[in-house]
């Protein structure tokens, strides 16, 4: 998410012959649920550029979304998820702004985020309903595969290989932990 509000259209127009798949916010799907009061977590990167601002725009006008920046559910992850207490307790004083106030989703608009839905839903007091983006990403590649006649045709099962820009085997090994 934060990657794709930062550089989506400038990664596109540098590489015009490779079809690049950006993530954003869930909004428009909880919108589409009929979801009218929306709690948005992402990071502060996201929630402050142009790209969440045009998708906040483009909501119905009776739709409402208060979003917070949550950079805690990064670190947490990226730890190896071991530091669930002190997680919980940071999320509920992140939350005490809105304590009490009723939202019927809650958009995760970051890919770490749907690693931590259990410490969302402790934290805020109350069973929630969670957006994310990835089933949407999901769909637009295989319809990308599709148009590029792509898409494996023998259901040959593939492979995965994780790279990371630190070059650091645990960085790998919790995104295969992550991953599994």
């Amino acid at each position: 998410n934060t990657a794709t509000a930062a550089a989506l259209e400038d990664v596109r127009q540098m590489l015009p012959d490779i079809p690049v798949i950006g993530i954003r916010p869930a909004l428009r799907q909880a919108e589409a649920a009929g979801c009218r009061r929306i709690l948005s977590l992402a990071t502060a990167g996201t929630l402050t550029s142009p790209s969440y601002a045009r998708q906040c725009l483009a909501l119905q006008p009776e739709t409402e979304v208060v979003s917070i920046a949550a950079p805690g559910i990064v670190r947490f992850v990226e730890s190896g998820m071991t530091r669930r207490e002190e997680t919980v307790r940071d999320l509920k004083e992140l939350f005490r702004p809105i304590e009490g106030e009723a939202f019927e989703a809650v958009v995760l608009g970051c890919t770490h985020f749907p690693f931590a839905k259990n410490e969302i839903r402790t934290a805020l007091g109350r069973e929630v309903r969670f957006f994310d983006a990835a089933d949407d990403v999901a769909k637009e590649l295989a319809g990308v595969l599709n148009a590029a006649d792509r898409k494996e045709k023998n259901n040959v099962r593939g492979s995965v290989t994780f790279l990371n820009s630190t070059d650091s085997d645990e960085a790998i090994g919790l995104s295969w932990a992550l991953f599994s």
